[in-house]
């Protein structure tokens, strides 16, 4: 039996190193939070962060795009100087280009430093390099990006500029960290003479030089110090003028912490260290945290549409090519360590396009339990009727539940699910600038737009399945999203004691709220209705009787097999395909697709037959299976990318030399003497 997709192995049962995943990025957070509240406490003043964050000057907030996008590419020169020591033969271009993509998409979704490495690897083996060379940059660049926060956390220590907590024990703590960071820069160069220790290297390339070692401590220390100005102009232009040696200091420590605590981009540990260290240092928590926002969307968001539109081509989903790779890289070391998730890469571009089409909606739902600034609706006032502002915003919060649901069509590649996606992300664009001018909401809805229409030709499925884990996952996003926006709406309505649901006002923010609940409540009997009609898989017919004869013709031109007799039991489905020139017989187990046999038909339309079965599969979102292959036909599933399995053995008889005489098939003989009785 040969079954498409990934093999099946028993997961292993986890282990103490598994454990340690989550509960080290657990008790970093709690430990940061139980910081925040006991050195700024309720000090948030989220009228106060919102003006602050309108006040930043456009030109301004371009500039410090374009820093960001700089500092996010500029690690290449990391990965351009080690290929040019192995001699790759790649132009700076594509060092950049791939580095860009492969940072942008690691620095939001750091698993362990397999998303920069699973990126690095599909856009090396897409330029033709060798496995063991692709390997050898991958590890290298691992390796020697840590070096320049490492000097930096040397440097700090050795001018006193590193900001600590005031308590014992996180005193403590942090300068553990920070020591074993500091101490990585002499370990590296030790470590890396060691050949050893450098296995993975190609057996005929040496250790790396001096040079390029120094080389590649001054090229990380320069992609360090870029993060850290984009911090800096962040906070500048939010109204916190912060020294550069105090800043220097507090982002040295906030990193390292950050990259300790396993917590992907370090969010909340990073933001909530640096929030600590320049509270103390005096400076106000609102511009603070303005300033943090900020610098989360200029060097985590933004380059992570920008590297997901620039590398859109390498998700293009091939199976084919990624089982071979699987396959290659479960006996590499490096590999091995980094536990490549090579499935979660072969739908990654997809995958991430759907984890922003449910921030989208979160968004939404953020954005109308959040009042808006009374300048805006002052110029709202003069500009527009109160029924557009009203209708804007409740059609905002009824479009905000509906993405939120249909990011799990976009995860599943729904075709239905892409269309609707797309109309709702341009209206709920124009809604963001109707209800309140919020035109930074209205440019993130309009990228998510143009990046979805750039996996387009992603989208091939007409059903899904909706009884697996994934999508239980997704709805418990979706449920966790509304239950929050109605727990903020009840307890704002709850608070003012002058409620009035049919009170229509331009700064009446919580009669809006108020009606904002029942359309997140209408959302999710729209949605729930919708995907229980549209996402049904069709009905598959049995054949009919002029079905039946072409089947025969075909079995008799070519050879049905042993087994094409089956099909004429009329229980199982016909699957035409090259043009009606072949012909596939199979039947439905929940949702797996099982074809009876090799298809059927000439030789040369084999293949085409095996891949138009395997689209008809994908496009129910089922698994395509082909039971009872005889060993000659193997090869042309195993090129299309399937796992073999063999189940059993099939016995051949020489009928000339068969006989049922003798004890030994006495049994045999009495049912065939039996049969022809009671005939």
């Amino acid at each position: 039996m040969t079954e498409s997709g990934s093999t099946h192995h028993r997961p292993a049962s986890p282990g103490a190193l598994a454990r340690l995943r989550w509960l080290v990025p657990l008790a970093f957070l709690v430990l940061t939070g139980w910081l925040l509240w006991r050195e700024v406490g309720t000090q948030f003043d989220l009228p106060e962060i919102q003006r602050t964050l309108l006040d930043v000057p456009t030109v301004a907030a371009l500039a410090i795009a374009l820093l960001a996008l700089f500092a996010v590419a500029f690690t290449g020169l990391v990965d351009g100087l080690i290929g040019h020591w192995l001699g790759l033969g790649l132009n700076w271009r594509d060092y950049l280009r791939l580095s860009f993509v492969a940072n942008a998409l690691a620095n939001t979704l750091n698993l362990s430093g397999a998303m920069g490495a699973g990126i690095r690897l599909m856009g090396l083996t897409a330029h033709k390099v060798a496995l063991p060379r692709a390997a050898a940059l991958i590890g290298m660049q691992a390796l020697s990006l840590p070096l320049g926060l490492s000097l930096l956390v040397v440097l700090t220590l050795a001018t006193h500029s590193l900001p600590l907590t005031a308590g014992t024990t996180e005193r403590t703590i942090a300068w553990l960290v920070l020591a074993a960071a500091a101490l990585y820069l002499p370990l590296y160069f030790v470590l890396t003479t060691r050949r050893r220790l450098m296995r993975w290297l190609p057996h005929d390339l040496g250790l790396p030089p001096l040079r390029l070692k120094l080389e590649l401590v001054a090229a990380s220390l320069l992609d360090w110090v870029l993060a850290a100005a984009v911090l800096w102009a962040c906070l500048y232009i939010s109204g916190a003028h912060v020294k550069g040696g105090l800043l220097l200091g507090a982002f040295a420590g906030a990193s390292v912490l950050g990259l300790a605590s396993q917590v992907p981009g370090g969010l909340g540990v990073f933001d909530g260290l640096i929030l600590i260290a320049l509270k103390e240092a005096g400076y106000d928590p609102p511009v603070i945290v303005s300033g943090l926002l900020l610098f989360r969307l200029a060097y985590y968001l933004l380059p992570l549409l920008a590297g997901l539109y620039v590398g859109s081509e390498m998700f293009t989903q091939n199976s084919q090519a990624l089982a071979r790779l699987r396959t290659r890289l479960s006996s590499h070391p490096l590999f091995g360590l980094l536990g490549l998730p090579a499935v979660l890469l072969a739908d990654l571009g997809t995958r991430l396009v759907a984890i922003l089409t449910f921030l989208a909606g979160a968004l939404l739902l953020g954005s109308a339990a959040m009042p808006s600034v009374i300048e805006h609706v002052n110029v709202v006032r003069e500009h527009l009727p109160i029924l557009f502002v009203e209708g804007a915003s409740w059609f905002s919060i009824l479009t905000g539940v509906l993405l939120l649901g249909l990011a799990r069509g976009i995860d599943g590649r729904l075709r239905v699910a892409y269309r609707l996606t797309m109309w709702l992300l341009l209206i709920s664009a124009g809604l963001a600038v109707t209800k309140g001018l919020h035109f930074g909401e209205a440019l993130f809805l309009l990228a998510v737009a143009l990046l979805l229409r750039t996996r387009k030709r992603a989208f091939t499925r007409r059903a899904m399945t909706l009884g697996a884990m994934t999508s239980a996952g997704w709805y418990a996003g979706l449920a966790a999203c509304v239950l929050v926006f109605f727990a903020i709406g009840a307890a704002q309505v709850l608070g003012d004691d002058s409620f009035d649901l049919f009170y229509f006002g331009f700064g009446e923010h919580t009669s809006r709220i108020g009606r904002g609940l029942v359309a997140a409540g209408f959302g999710l009997v729209v949605y729930f209705i919708w995907q229980f009609f549209a996402v049904r898989r069709p009905e598959l017919s049995l054949p009919n009787r002029g079905d039946l004869e072409q089947a025969r013709a075909l079995y008799r031109a070519h050879g049905g097999g042993e087994f094409a007799h089956l099909t004429f039991m009329r229980d199982k489905h016909l699957f035409w395909a090259a043009d009606h020139k072949t012909v596939v017989a199979y039947g439905s187990v929940r949702n797996r697709l099982v074809a009876l046999g090799s298809p059927c038909g000439p030789e040369n339309l084999i293949d085409q037959a095996i891949l138009e079965f395997r689209r008809h599969a994908d496009a129910q979102d089922r698994v395509p299976i082909f039971y009872e292959v005889l060993e000659p036909d193997l090869s042309h599933f195993h090129d299309a990318g399937f796992d073999l399995f063999k189940l059993g053995e099939l016995a051949i008889v020489k009928l000339d030399e068969f006989s049922l005489a003798g004890k030994r098939w006495e049994d045999l003989r009495q049912a065939v003497n039996r049969s022809v009785k009671e005939q």
